[in-house]
């Protein structure tokens, strides 16, 4: 029995080890057939982006930005899904296109902010889409947006700026400073003066930054991928806007209670002057 058992183990080890063998030999040749054809479509999306790159040397402006983007982020995604870094040919390629990213990167931002700043909705549109497509439109508009805030919370601080509007019109003391440390500009007409001329640059400072931001999500309410249909504005779940500006003002009204109290009126009408442009705009 026990020789029958080796007998007829012996003559189906060798079909099975000859069987394993060769399907282990035809998983390699499916995967290398596979990482072959990748690498070959990479390889050829690359050339279409360097075509495309040559193509607007002499005209840097006429480059079309979204579409050398979809072939950026086309090339990292196979080469990433499909585990294609480590093909010579490969990442000779992915080092270019590296470059090539941080380039259209730098590109579309200046288009995106100079739409922004002029109000020019195409220009705004090709920089989202740009971004879009490369996969980093929600990371950037935020950003972006965060970079206006911050732009609008430092002209706050700088109208506000107790130093400079008490060496403009005098008060209590180097800096303004009382000899109990309490930050005071005292009630000097020019320092009053100094003051509203600051806070009224600093409302068109923020007007600017309001229409600028508020510019920005209409487009992106607007703007739909051509291929996909999307809305840009889905990719963005939450835009955020300057809205707490106002928690700045109020804390630095606390310090200048007594020059706002004196001219409460002009106070009043700079808030009501800004609201009622960016009224006015929407």
């Amino acid at each position: 029995m026990q020789s029958s058992i080796r007998r007829v183990r012996s003559e189906l080890s060798d079909p099975h080890n000859a069987i394993k063998s060769k399907t282990i030999q035809l998983s390699n040749l499916h995967r290398t057939n596979q990482a072959l054809q990748h690498t070959i479509r990479v390889l050829r999306l690359s050339k279409k982006l360097r075509d495309l790159i040559s193509a607007s040397e002499s005209e840097p402006e006429k480059l079309d930005l979204a579409k050398a983007a979809q072939l950026h982020y086309e090339i990292l995604t196979m080469c990433n899904e499909y585990d294609l870094r480590g093909i010579d040919m490969v990442d000779e390629e992915l080092n270019w296109v590296k470059e090539i990213g941080e380039k259209l990167r730098s590109q579309a931002m200046k288009v995106l902010e100079r739409g922004m700043e002029g109000l020019n909705q195409a220009e705004v549109g090709t920089g989202l889409q740009v971004f879009y497509n490369l996969g980093e439109l929600k990371v950037t508009v935020e950003q972006l947006v965060n970079k206006y805030k911050g732009m609008g919370v430092k002209s706050v601080g700088l109208a506000l700026d107790m130093k400079a509007i008490s060496a403009s019109g005098g008060g209590y003391g180097p800096g303004g400073i009382r000899g109990s440390g309490t930050p005071q500009i005292g009630g000097g007409a020019k320092a009053r003066e100094a003051l509203w001329q600051r806070m009224g640059n600093c409302m068109d400072r923020l007007h600017s930054i309001v229409v600028a931001v508020w510019h920005l999500q209409r487009v992106l309410s607007k703007k739909r991928d051509p291929f996909t249909h999307v809305l840009l504005l889905d990719e963005v779940i939450k835009v955020r806007g300057i809205y707490d500006f106002g928690q700045n003002v109020s804390v630095c009204l606390l310090v200048l209670y007594e020059c706002f109290y004196i001219g409460y009126g002009s106070w009043c009408l700079f808030p009501c002057e800004l609201l009622s442009r960016v009224l006015i705009g929407l």
